[in-house]
Order: structure tokens, then C-alpha cells, then sequence
């Protein structure tokens, strides 16, 4: 029992550095698949690395019994991959462009429906799309940041069932 709870002590702490890789990374450049596989690679060779807390964990494990360690570590060694995850809903930058072109339109044809002179047209077409601009620009980053943490949670998502395995070997009787 002992070692079910220093493996999920260790798993979290792995799974969350994992996540704040991939948290840092997103904020250099786009996550792409690639990227996060090549992220999650070293990730993973620390879980068997001798110098890591887990791999002495794992070390331990096959030393006391033999068959679940090894077990173990193939699941983390051969098994434990990543599937590509995809976002459905992104909103691409050059929207903000058409709201802001779609409030000016709107703003230009109001004026010319009022009969107003050449100042107050330029007024109510720009005025509009200097309100337009700061909120669509805001929305969409917003909506790209809840993307991201949408998408690592994904992939955080997919490493439970290999928590659940693991959990499981440990639990085996011998």
C-alpha cells in the first residue's frame, strides 16, 4: 500500500511538471503535436532516470518485485504515448479586422443615412471601430489563452489511464 501512495505522490508531481512545461512552452510559441511528443519524451525519461525521485521509486520497485516493476516499467517505457489533440473552435486573428471594418461600415452608413456633413460621417465611422478594436482584440486573445489550457488538459487527460494501470499493477496481487 505504500507503494501506491509514494507512485501517486510521484505521478502527480510528474503530470504537473509536465503540464507546466507545456504551460511555458505555450507561451514562447504554438503547441504544435511535435512539440508536445518531444516535450513528453523527456518528460518521460525522467520517470526512468536513476537520478529522478521516480526512477529511484522504480529502481526500488523492481528490486522488491520483480515482475510488477518490470511491468511498470514498460508501460512507461512502451506503452505511455500521447494522441494528437485538435482544437474545433479557434477564432483566427483577422477577425478582429472585420468587426472592426463591419462597427466603421456600420458607423459610415448611419451617417450617410443622418445626411450629417464630412466631420461627422469621419466621427461615426471611426469613433466605432476605436471602441471595436481594444474588445475584439481582447476577446480573441482571451478565447485563444482558454484554447491552450483546453488543449493541455487534453493531453493531461490522456495520462490517467496509464496512472489507472500503473495503480493497478501495484495492486495486483503477486
Amino acid at each position: 500500500m505504500a507503494d501506491i501512495q509514494q507512485f501517486e505522490k510521484l505521478w502527480d508531481g510528474f503530470v504537473t511538471s509536465f503540464k507546466g512545461d507545456l504551460i511555458g512552452q505555450s507561451r514562447k510559441q504554438t503547441l504544435t503535436y511535435p512539440l508536445v511528443k518531444l516535450i513528453f519524451s523527456d518528460k518521460v525519461l525522467t520517470l526512468t532516470s536513476e537520478y529522478g525521485s521516480f526512477g529511484r521509486w522504480l529502481d526500488e520497485v523492481i528490486r522488491n518485485q520483480p515482475r510488477k516493476g518490470k511491468l511498470i516499467k514498460e508501460l512507461l517505457t512502451k506503452d505511455m504515448v500521447l494522441t494528437e489533440e485538435r482544437l474545433n473552435n479557434e477564432i483566427s486573428s483577422g477577425m478582429k479586422y472585420v468587426a472592426v471594418g463591419g462597427a466603421g461600415a456600420l458607423g459610415f452608413i448611419a451617417a450617410k443615412g443622418m445626411a450629417l456633413g464630412m466631420l461627422s460621417t469621419a466621427v461615426l465611422t471611426l469613433a466605432p471601430m476605436a471602441i471595436v478594436y481594444p474588445v475584439a482584440t481582447s476577446y480573441i486573445s482571451t478565447h485563444k489563452e482558454k484554447n491552450i489550457y483546453t488543449l493541455i488538459d487534453a493531453y493531461i487527460t490522456q495520462l490517467d489511464k496509464y496512472k489507472k494501470s500503473i495503480s493497478s499493477v501495484l495492486l495486483a496481487e503477486e
